[in-house]
């Protein structure tokens, strides 16, 4: 209820399609009638969802209006719907995927309320736009793939369930691959040892031999169902060719030239553009809609109200002379984006490089250790010391004995690492950075946008919300959490006006963009 109130607030403004809505708004409305997709640059499943969905609230929101209880249904409202469906969808299961991660209800509330009041989340969620269909699918694969490793009985089924979710979403955009790079090694490496495999064939032991055949069974799922969807997405294409197959693969290898040209072709600039290292930092946020203008109508802050806020955010100007801005800014929350890559770097260098520092000085210890004692120790008729001595215990319950081969030692310190790692012993974590990763690091191929970001943004709030969770045992913890909480509320609120195309004054916008690298 929270998101649905602020992305479907005065959804039908602006009353103009901004940024790429005249691309994919224009498609579906072309699909829906009939006539031949118009956005070649992409597959197009997410369009005919988007067609779908607008339809049918559109003869809902008629029959409502004929009713009287509603106002009539626009035409910008139509399309951008879809969006706030998936967007609301993606909420409700970032609440299911973080209770099943951390089975903690701390976790998967917080994770969907930082959702909830995520900029980018929000404004792609009121724009008609293909992001907010991959990533519900993405998130939705992500689920499936998390239940895959964690079930014992079922796990050929969610595997399936993950697969045709990843597969729906490369159906909608390709960028469902990056996706699918993290969550593949992850479910066949973060099945706990010991567990059970569940193939057709029955269940079967963590051996070697499981593992090589399950790997086998998932790429074979992925060659075989993603294939099948991706061209049963087409199959509305085909009927518009009166289902001749010589034209419909004609026209459909043109269109795929096409999207691989538009994604690798060095013409296509824009302002926006920027480098994958720039996203998550938010070095480059995308204006999508931009107005300067007198117009006090809608604005929090109207003129001539002698009230204490309106004198504050004049700031003793002229409002009508200083005028004021509309606009819709496509960035993340500072309190979630960069808290994320405060605990991130933090986690990181408690969880690998302590750990490592520990057992190379482990290691010099041990080399210390054996070179005295092989000084010391008196030699045998060949010549050779006698060793005697065990080296002590450089880990709990693991001893290392003075005459084991350097390979042994050198596994017991790599067992003494996954046992400080806290990535290699609760597997919940290292799943949130297998899907994070890959759908940032790969865009290093080529130039992007900010909001390609989005599939990341629930795997984000996951992990910054079990993090807040391990500070409710921290002395101030609970304090410090509802502290952040509290913080990230207001800046959601302060920014609200800048993501809903809601009139602001002109002191309170260079307030709010406080560097001019967001302009």
């Amino acid at each position: 209820a929270f998101g649905l109130i602020f992305r479907a607030y005065h959804l039908g403004f602006p009353t103009t399609r901004y940024f790429d809505e005249c691309y994919y708004a224009k498609a579906a409305s072309r699909i829906l009638r009939g006539l031949p997709d118009s956005n070649t640059v992409h597959p197009p499943l997410a369009k005919l969802i988007m067609a779908t969905i607008g339809y049918m609230f559109e003869q809902v929101g008629m029959a409502l209006h004929h009713a009287g209880l509603t106002g009539p249904v626009t035409d910008f409202s139509m399309w951008r719907v879809g969006s706030v469906v998936m967007g609301l969808l993606m909420i409700a299961l970032t609440y299911a995927l973080g209770m099943r991660l951390f089975r903690s209800r701390f976790v998967a509330v917080v994770a969907s309320f930082l959702l909830d009041i995520d900029f980018l989340h929000v404004v792609q969620s009121r724009i008609a736009m293909l992001d907010m269909y991959i990533s519900f699918f993405i998130l939705l694969g992500a689920y499936g793939a998390w239940r895959s490793i964690e079930c014992e009985r079922k796990s050929f089924g969610w595997a399936v369930f993950s697969v045709l979710a990843f597969a729906t979403g490369f159906a909608c955009k390709w960028n469902s691959l990056f996706a699918i790079v993290g969550a593949l090694p992850a479910m066949l490496l973060l099945k706990p040892v010991g567990s059970q495999y569940c193939v057709p064939g029955g269940p079967r032991g963590a051996s070697p031999f499981s593992l090589t055949k399950w790997t086998g069974i998932l790429i074979g799922l992925y060659l075989v169902l993603m294939p099948t969807v991706y061209v049963g997405a087409f199959v509305p294409f085909m009927w518009q060719h009166n289902w001749n197959l010589k034209t419909s693969w004609r026209d459909a290898y043109a269109d795929h030239m096409q999207m691989i040209d538009f994604r690798y072709s060095k013409q296509f600039t824009h302002r926006y553009m920027s480098q994958f290292w720039a996203w998550p930092t938010m070095m480059r946020p995308v204006w999508y809609y931009y107005e300067e203008h007198n117009r006090p109508e809608g604005s929090i802050f109207p003129p001539r109200t002698d009230s204490l806020a309106a004198r504050l955010a004049w700031q003793g100007k002229n409002p009508r002379k200083n005028g004021y801005v509309t606009g819709i800014l496509a960035m993340g929350s500072p309190f979630v984006w960069w808290t994320y890559l405060v605990f991130l770097f933090l986690t990181l260098v408690q969880s690998v490089m302590l750990p490592i520092i520990s057992v190379l000085k482990a290691w010099l210890t041990d080399r210390r250790l054996k070179t005295r004692v092989l000084s010391s120790e008196p030699a045998n008729a060949a010549g050779l010391p006698v060793l005697s001595v065990d080296f002590p215990v450089l880990s709990a319950g693991i001893p290392t004995p003075s005459h084991a081969a350097p390979g042994a030692r050198m596994t017991t310190f790599a067992r003494q690492a996954l046992d400080t790692w806290r990535f290699g012993i609760e597997r919940p974590w290292l799943f949130l950075l297998f899907l994070y990763f890959p759908q940032v690091l790969m865009w290093s191929i080529n130039r992007g946008f900010l909001f390609y970001m989005l599939p990341c943004t629930p795997f984000m709030c996951i992990f910054i919300a079990a993090i807040l969770r391990e500070w409710l045992e921290l002395p101030w913890g609970r304090l410090s959490a509802a502290t952040y909480l509290v913080i990230s509320t207001l800046f959601f609120l302060a920014y609200y006006p800048l993501l809903a195309a809601q009139s602001i004054p002109k002191p309170i916008y260079h307030l709010l963009i406080f560097t001019d690298r967001w302009i």
